[in-house]
């Protein structure tokens, strides 16, 4: 639109310097012609559209400039309110005083129960879940940070370590 605009008004700037040219010849000979007369009249006629259309090109720019500056307040408003669900979701392991976890084991009265609460893709909801079925089995968290009972899921796979696999077959009682 703003090009559009441009152009139009480079059109009209040029049609107006060689309409006012030809003004001001025929003025300095005492006047124009009845046929060149009618035809600078049509051409101001011709310059008065011009700027016609020049100001609807320019209301339909500010209107547009207009929507675009709402829909920016809008946006602006959308990001801010995700920034604060952001930093809410962010901080509630630290309200807790504990890390966010992915997953958890439960064994109660009332029964056993494995309830995962984040993943991003297949590969890590097996991994989270083949971690609470560790603790299921009843292994707890090891310091090895690739083993996959690590208290953090910081791996990206689900095999078993070396650790992992020493500590299961030590609680299922396999040498």
């Amino acid at each position: 639109k703003k090009a559009y605009l441009d152009i139009l008004i480079k059109k009209y700037d040029a049609s107006k310097n060689a309409y006012e040219k030809d003004i001001n010849y025929w003025n300095s000979q005492g006047g124009a012609p009845k046929n060149e007369y009618d035809a600078l009249e049509e051409r101001r006629r011709v310059l008065n559209d011009q700027v016609t259309a020049i100001n609807q090109a320019q209301n339909s720019l500010n209107i547009l400039v207009k929507t675009i500056n709402a829909l920016v307040v809008i946006l602006n408003k959308l990001v801010n309110d995700l920034n604060l669900q952001v930093g809410k979701y962010n901080g509630i392991g630290q309200s807790t005083g504990k890390e966010f976890n992915e997953g958890e084991y439960i064994s109660d009265g009332s029964g056993t129960t494995i309830n995962i609460f984040e993943f991003n893709d297949e590969k890590q909801l097996i991994r989270v879940l083949a971690h609470e079925l560790g603790h299921a089995l009843g292994l707890g968290h090891l310091d090895n940070p690739k083993a996959l009972m690590y208290r953090l899921n910081e791996g990206a796979n689900a095999e078993l370590t070396t650790d992992d696999i020493v500590t299961l077959k030590k609680q299922c009682r396999i040498k």
